[in-house]
């Protein structure tokens, strides 16, 4: 009978402690992305000889993107219509535009986000200059992610790309210190080729995939780098563990 007690016992506190452990153990909070289709409302962004308004497109193709991600992200938009960010109280383009950018930024540290992604479409006095064009705010992490987003687009679309650029002057990307922080510019508007392909439904949908698997993408390999650091720490902690112990 004593023994059966002490078995019970045991099992029991074997059980409390399995369940301590379990509840302690919490999933990784999922990644946070802000999606900017640029834009909106009274700007209405690069205008084709077809008349195509940059704005719309831009829209069409971050909800598309944000449909791709909500599964796995958490994902925040700075708009989801025809709005501009400005305040109501600004007078003159000018002015309603700068408020806008500058919103559009400060949401960027508000959202407290893992990643940012400005979506828009390029112009050019050239009518035969097409292909995507990536800006990144001047630090290491906006670096890989423009990177990875620009082979990405050679690899799903088969358009020109050009080399990513740092870009401090855009307001959108100024002083983001360690978020990374893209303008992806999809397709020339000015061409006429693109601008046809990019009013269709297909091809937004292929831009939408190549930003979502730049973003996959990105994590991945910030992950396998975090890794390799740790791995290496450990490895330098143990030589020197033995070094002392000898």
């Amino acid at each position: 009978m004593k023994r059966i007690l002490i078995l019970l016992f045991l099992a029991t506190f074997i059980t409390i402690n399995l369940t301590s452990n379990l509840t302690s153990i919490t999933p990784e909070q999922k990644k946070i992305i802000l999606i900017d289709p640029g834009h909106g409302g009274f700007d209405g962004g690069a205008v084709s000889k077809r008349k195509t308004i940059e704005k719309f497109l831009n829209l069409k193709i971050a909800l598309k993107l944000k449909d791709r991600l909500k599964d796995k992200y958490d994902v925040v938009m700075t708009r989801e219509d025809d709005i501009s960010l400005h305040n109501k109280d600004k007078d003159g383009i000018k002015s309603k535009k700068q408020q806008d950018l500058a919103n559009r930024r400060k949401m960027i540290d508000d959202s407290n986000c893992d990643l940012f992604v400005s979506i828009h479409l390029n112009k050019f006095d050239s009518p035969n200059v097409k292909g995507c064009q990536v800006y990144y705010a001047d630090n290491e992490k906006s670096k890989i992610f423009a990177s990875i987003l620009n082979e990405n687009f050679g690899a799903i679309t088969g358009g020109k790309r050009r080399v990513p650029k740092p870009n401090q002057a855009y307001i959108i990307l100024k002083n983001i210190e360690t978020t990374p922080s893209v303008i992806f510019e999809g397709g020339f508007l000015t061409n006429a080729e693109e601008d046809a392909m990019l009013n269709t439904d297909e091809y937004q949908s292929k831009l939408a995939e190549v930003i979502e698997k730049s973003i996959d993408d990105y994590f991945i390999k910030i992950k396998s780098m975090e890794n390799d650091t740790s791995n290496t720490t450990n490895e330098n902690n143990t030589s020197n563990t033995t070094i002392m112990s000898n």
